[in-house]
């Protein structure tokens, strides 16, 4: 009873926080917009949703075969932190997710990650074949993770579509836990935007 208690709490924290957040993302929300970059855009509540207008299917970049939908969970002062994401290769429309926490430094590679939601549901996302760095072309990026298993990345796609609120607990070397709180609002949305518009070249 005493863990249930402490979730509930927990979880009332986080949907205060969003509560507080969506007054300000209402007021961004819109239909899609040409940005100077070169991009269609679109914010979904608390996700922005991005398609490049340049497309190479044979890059090794993701930003020039996929589009993406993120949100952030940033501490005061550094709004843009802690980046979680989920991209769709243009092609194939494969989906991939990957998070970029701002303790990435101090992550403990020996305990899985775990990505908490609404409801007392969790799934454990362990390191090496579970979820490992980021790799575009030949270079490692060492503050960005990415899930491996497909199974894993259509379950988390299906929790984050169905769930309000979400917590992704990093280990840390420490031997405790980097909570950070993100709000599902908007997944669905963000989702079928990159499906309607991720044909390459400019909308």
């Amino acid at each position: 009873m005493k863990g249930r208690m402490l979730g509930d709490r927990r979880f009332l924290r986080v949907s205060m926080l969003l509560m507080c957040c969506s007054v300000f993302t209402s007021a961004a929300m819109a239909e899609p917009f040409r940005h100077k970059f070169g991009e269609l855009r679109e914010y979904h509540s608390h996700w922005l949703s991005v398609c490049p207008d340049k497309y190479d299917q044979t890059s090794a970049s993701p930003y020039l075969t996929s589009c993406w939908t993120a949100t952030f969970s940033g501490r005061p002062g550094f709004f843009m932190g802690n980046r979680l994401s989920i991209e769709r290769n243009r092609a194939s429309g494969v989906l991939s997710i990957t998070f970029t926490p701002d303790v990435a430094d101090q992550i403990d590679r020996q305990r899985p990650v775990e990505f908490r939601f609404s409801g007392y549901d969790s799934i454990s996302v362990f390191p090496g074949s579970g979820y490992d760095n980021e790799r575009v072309g030949d270079t490692v990026v060492a503050n960005s993770f990415r899930i491996q298993r497909r199974d894993q990345i259509d379950l988390l796609v299906k929790k984050m579509r169905d769930r309000r609120h979400m917590i992704l607990s990093i280990p840390t070397s420490d031997g405790l836990f980097a909570d950070i709180p993100y709000s599902m609002m908007g997944v669905v949305s963000s989702i079928t935007f990159m499906e309607e518009f991720a044909a390459p070249g400019p909308s």
